[in-house]
């Protein structure tokens, strides 16, 4: 008897990944194909779509051949992908008329500028829940109608598709069938409606494109058709999740409720928080909004970035090289520094850099205390957004979930845990987005499998629970927003 398991593809910034697992959420095997990326000039930066397709046969292949003595059968697939790279293709040949761009590339920046000056910055966030950026679909997509002269004679005869690496996936798949995609892929394109659920036809005309040429939206959990003609794979295999990544965090870490909210600590900070079934006026221009749609029920989650502290490569992004007991992290304060970081957009390349402003540095001070101020700086910033929430929104965090590189750091988590006084629960599994593409795929395609599953994967590793009294937390937490204040204040005058 074949054992039965399922694909996950996980397509993120050029490198696909796929995962084949077995009903209780094991991976049996996976497999990853870095994509080469290109950059024609300064800032800009694409893929070819044909290397997409290729990397996708290849790490299908290898994940497969690794597993070529077990006798299993793929049952169901889903596809996960950024949700911030597009392309357009020609309808009638397949053939890409463009190369894939992901949301780093900056070639539409002009395009983000005309759209400010042209008013549409609040129509916008209040259509799409988005803030006008060149991260996302839309703006590079009319880049390309204007940049592209055959794209408007194309488009003249319909024979334009236009979509994002989901898309592009799903329609190889079946076999250049099928052209589709999800919900919380088309809610980050910045071209379509959240409140209606369908492609706001103004935004889409400011793009230069029709609705024609866009994918149909489905729900995460449908049927978007089977494997037709994609070696390695056999036909017939249904495909039933298409999902953006960072939904698939929200749903890997089981933010079900109102008010649930994760934090992925990584470089910057991401965070969401389940804002339930209504959608609350956003006055910040930090704050957006996703949402997922399962079995006619929407739910919508705020989501937003964490200035994260700039301090050493190797703790930012290789925390197992980064030895903390090394450092004396049980000292009474952190001497009275105070690390103050903000975000700044850059013109160059498009990225987010973290601009720090330090206090209380002295000849005296050794690296553990800057190490210290650099954690309950993150820890009092993460502080500072769910309280933004809880004044705008009237949503009041109740418990925290917690993934990302720096989740295995104790001192910054039990910080953190003191700082917000809430609890703070990092579960076993490491793969937070993968596992919430699977339990979102088990659960529409196999409910006794789903409820078995489920336990296991998120079963809790450790609970971070508040050490520290809620008057002495406080008074820490007012001691660096007033710092964090005169910082602001010195830079606006």
């Amino acid at each position: 008897m074949k054992k039965k398991c399922y694909l996950i593809i996980d397509y993120h910034y050029g490198n696909m990944q796929v995962y084949l697992l077995d009903a209780k959420g094991t991976v049996l095997s996976s497999a990853q194909q870095a994509i080469s990326i290109r950059s024609s000039q300064l800032g800009w930066q694409d893929y070819d779509p044909l290397d997409i397709t290729y990397s996708l046969r290849s790490a299908i292949n290898q994940a497969i051949q690794k597993k070529k003595k077990t006798e299993f059968q793929i049952e169901s697939i889903g596809v996960v992908t950024d949700g911030h790279s597009c392309l357009i293709w020609d309808s009638e040949t397949g053939a890409p008329l463009t190369p894939a761009v992901p949301g780093t590339c900056i070639r539409a920046n002009n395009i983000i500028s005309k759209f400010v000056r042209d008013g549409l910055s609040s129509q916008v966030k209040s259509t799409t829940g988005l803030n006008l950026l060149p991260t996302y679909i839309g703006p590079k997509l009319k880049w390309f109608m204007e940049s592209i002269p055959d794209l408007y004679y194309k488009g003249v005869k319909d024979q334009l598709m236009v979509g994002g690496v989901d898309s592009w996936i799903l329609y190889n798949l079946t076999g250049r069938k099928l052209f589709k995609t999800d919900c919380t892929h088309a809610s980050q394109t910045m071209l379509y409606d959240i409140h209606n659920l369908q492609w706001d036809s103004f935004l889409v005309n400011e793009c230069l494109i029709k609705d024609t040429f866009l994918p149909d939206v489905q729900d995460s959990q449908s049927d978007f058709g089977e494997t037709f003609g994609f070696v390695p794979l056999v036909d017939g295999i249904p495909i039933q999740l298409m999902m953006v990544s960072g939904q698939a965090i929200a749903q890997g870490s089981s933010l079900q409720q109102l008010g649930d909210g994760v934090v992925l600590f990584d470089h910057p900070g991401h965070v969401m928080v389940n804002m339930g079934q209504d959608i609350k006026r956003l006055d910040s221009n930090d704050i957006e909004v996703s949402l997922m749609k399962t079995n006619d029920t929407t739910t919508y989650y705020l989501k937003t970035q964490v200035p994260f502290p700039n301090l050493n490569e190797s703790v930012l992004r290789s925390p197992e090289n980064f030895n903390e007991a090394e450092y004396d992290l049980t000292l009474e304060n952190n001497y009275g520094i105070q690390w103050i970081s903000h975000f700044k957009s850059q013109s160059i390349n498009n990225t987010i850099e973290t601009l720090n402003t330090i206090f209380g540095v002295t000849p005296q001070t050794k690296f553990e205390h800057l190490l210290r101020a650099f954690y309950e700086s993150f820890a009092y910033q993460t502080k500072q957004t769910f309280l933004n929430f809880e004044d705008q929104l009237g949503i009041i965090l109740k418990e925290l979930k917690i993934a990302g590189v720096l989740k295995y750091h104790p001192f910054l988590m039990q910080y953190q845990a003191d700082i917000l006084q809430v609890p703070l629960v990092r579960y076993k599994q490491p793969l937070v987005r993968v596992m919430g593409a699977f339990l979102t795929l088990l659960s529409s395609y196999n409910k006794v499998d789903y409820d078995k599953s489920i336990k296991s994967i998120l079963s809790v590793d450790k609970s971070y629970l508040p050490e520290m009294d809620p008057i002495t937390s406080l008074a820490l937490y007012n001691e660096w927003k007033s710092y964090y204040d005169k910082v602001y204040q010195l830079q606006s005058t």
